[in-house]
């Protein structure tokens, strides 16, 4: 495992009892492979992109070495790691609270587990070992569910669309009937649903690999809502059996980051100076 080239960052992750320098058989034992449910993110193509644990302590779905990739950082996949974890832990375990511990000092980590609701707390239970991490909860972490767009659905997809720092102009001039033909005709759409409130969505068309749409609302961006629906709308899309997806976007732009980040392929400039992405099926 490449990812820990030294012991400083093995104990960051794995706690100060994780062995330094690893074996392959020290590592498997160490990360109690074979007693704790673990799961991993996997890129298009099969290389591992993220890793995290759950387990039950002190009646919360505990949260347990949790990494990404170095060269897949930045891609909001933590976000994504941490909802799925969550999801898949609170429902084996049957509870809605969650915990992890987070050495101080990484303040990117910090960053990204307070965005998702979790809170510094104090430890339920005397354990001087952990008095030099921090100990976050969250009840749970999101509220949001990924869901398929339905017809009533589109005056919240019109608001979101609206509601966008970038590409303002479009949403002007795109009615109600043609997002509706969007997702019941041409292709579908998905959208983030935060406890009855809808934050982001994204649209596919299954016709032409055109993705129609992907925005999420000022305020719940950095959450990892866009790399969820857009994970969900290109799988989908690659089942109706298209070999060719693309896009344009404006350039300079927070899309045109998420994109190359997503490994989009820049296709140029086109004739009204967006760019043009392009991906080919796996």
């Amino acid at each position: 495992m490449s990812w820990f080239p030294d012991e400083v960052s093995c104990h960051t992750w794995g706690g100060p009892e994780f062995r330094f320098p690893f074996t392959e058989a020290t590592f498997r034992e160490d990360a109690k492979l074979a007693s704790l449910p673990t799961w991993a993110l996997v890129g298009d193509d099969g290389t591992l992109a993220g890793f995290g644990q759950f387990y039950f302590r002190v009646g919360r779905c505990h949260l347990g070495r949790l990494a990404i990739a170095p060269n897949s950082r930045g891609r909001g996949l933590g976000a994504t790691l941490v909802h799925e974890l969550c999801r898949q832990g609170g429902a084996a375990l049957g509870v809605g609270s969650f915990s992890l511990f987070v050495v101080p000092g990484n303040d990117r980590a910090l960053r990204l587990y307070r965005r998702l609701g979790f809170s510094p707390a104090p430890y339920p239970e005397p354990t001087p070992a952990l008095a030099a991490y921090i100990y976050m909860v969250a009840t749970p972490p999101s509220h949001a569910t990924l869901r398929q767009a339905v017809r009533a659905d589109v005056r919240e997809i019109q608001r979101v669309r609206r509601s966008v720092r970038e590409n303002r102009l479009v949403s002007t001039v795109i009615a109600d009937d043609e997002v509706i033909a969007a997702i019941e005709q041409t292709g579908r759409g998905w959208v983030i649903d935060d406890g009855g409130r809808i934050v982001a969505f994204a649209i596919g068309n299954a016709v032409n690999g055109n993705i129609w749409a992907l925005f999420v609302e000022p305020g719940y961006e950095g959450r990892g809502h866009g790399r969820r629906l857009h994970d969900e709308m290109i799988n989908w899309l690659w089942s109706c059996g298209l070999k060719r997806l693309w896009l344009t976007t404006g350039q300079k732009t927070r899309a045109q980051r998420f994109y190359e980040l997503a490994g989009w392929q820049n296709g140029g400039i086109q004739p009204n100076d967006e760019i043009l992405f392009e991906k080919q099926a796996p």
